[in-house]
């Protein structure tokens, strides 16, 4: 990895210990990566976690470029990463130590040359460089989208989302470090104005990233318009948005006598066909909403049409078990 003023290398054994470029002591630590910028300084965390870690790391929100040098400073302490500064030795010129700097350790200094000869330092070369970083293909943040967690939903609604549901957040990238920080940025436009709900951080790995969130909108007056954005670097995405199923209270009449004596312990169960069950109440006949017919007439509030119910009804002491429907959108289902 290199960088014009500092160099962070996740391998400890790559530069002699006496080098005169590196940071030795802690506190120079957080002086020389504080004048980095904060997507500089997220690249070098994100390498040294990729070299000494196996999974993805997230960060607390706050300060993250503040989290970032904390992180490389943690490895540091454990030996576990070297930092090269032009600030720890500004009059150091390799090309002119006579040491084993510039004999086979590959950081990037000319060999040494013969004594009594004058280096030249061909102009060429130093614009070859700064082209080649101009060169470098622009960042990309592409293929947003969205999945349930839940397999079943994944089949039965793959495109709307509930309100306590689990779903994954997914982006790709192009161009872009393995380690490099990631946002995962979910808003709210049902107001008119963007307003920020969540922000989840990760970290990009084999060019792509992914977090969870538990559908949350329950603060939200009105329909929600729920979007997220991906942020990295210091780029950020196009918006992708998730469509949340709206909520009603479902009446169902049926076909069982209220005052019959033998139904007085009759179950009426209303779930939904998700592994989490995110939705299963269980009524009686005394909460028939109509007492002046021979119907028993239910009420469900709270239903997700997103999702897909089974009605089961059990009959007490009359030893009946039966499903009046399995599975089913409620927007299909017959009343009754």
């Amino acid at each position: 990895m290199y960088w014009k003023e500092v160099v962070v290398l996740s391998d400890y054994c790559a530069i002699p210990l006496d080098c005169p470029l590196r940071v030795k002591d802690e506190g120079s630590v957080f002086e020389v990566l504080s004048g980095l910028s904060a997507y500089d300084v997220s690249r070098m965390a994100g390498e040294v976690w990729v070299k000494h870690n196996h999974e993805p790391r997230y960060v607390n929100g706050g300060n993250l470029k503040a989290e970032e040098i904390n992180h490389i400073h943690s490895h540091f302490r454990r030996n576990l990463c070297v930092i090269l500064s032009k600030s720890a030795a500004p009059a150091f010129k390799p090309w002119q130590h006579t040491g084993s700097y510039s004999e086979g350790f590959g950081y990037g200094m000319p060999p040494v040359p013969d004594r009594g000869k004058k280096r030249e330092e061909p102009a060429s070369d130093v614009a070859s460089d700064e082209d080649s970083d101009n060169e470098k293909p622009p960042l990309e943040i592409k293929n947003l989208r969205w999945e349930h967690a839940d397999e079943q939903l994944k089949k039965d609604t793959p495109d709307s989302a509930h309100e306590g549901g689990t779903i994954k957040l997914l982006a790709d990238f192009e161009n872009y470090v393995d380690g490099g920080g990631v946002d995962f940025i979910l808003s709210d436009k049902s107001t008119g104005v963007k307003k920020q709900l969540k922000r989840i951080h990760t970290r990009c790995k084999n060019g792509a990233s992914e977090v969870e969130w538990i559908v949350d909108v329950s603060k939200i007056e009105g329909k929600p318009d729920i979007i997220f954005e991906v942020e990295a670097g210091s780029l950020l995405s196009a918006p992708c948005e998730i469509v949340i199923g709206s909520k009603i209270t479902y009446i169902i009449d049926l076909a069982i006598g209220p005052n019959y004596e033998k139904s007085h312990d009759d179950t009426i169960r209303l779930f939904s066909a998700d592994d989490a069950k995110s939705y299963d109440k269980t009524l009686t006949v005394k909460a028939d909403k109509k007492t002046d017919d021979n119907y028993l007439t239910l009420e469900f509030p709270d239903v997700d049409t997103s999702l897909h119910y089974s009605l089961e009804i059990d009959k007490g002491s009359e030893g009946e078990k039966y499903c009046l429907f399995k599975n089913k959108s409620l927007k299909v289902v017959s009343n009754g």
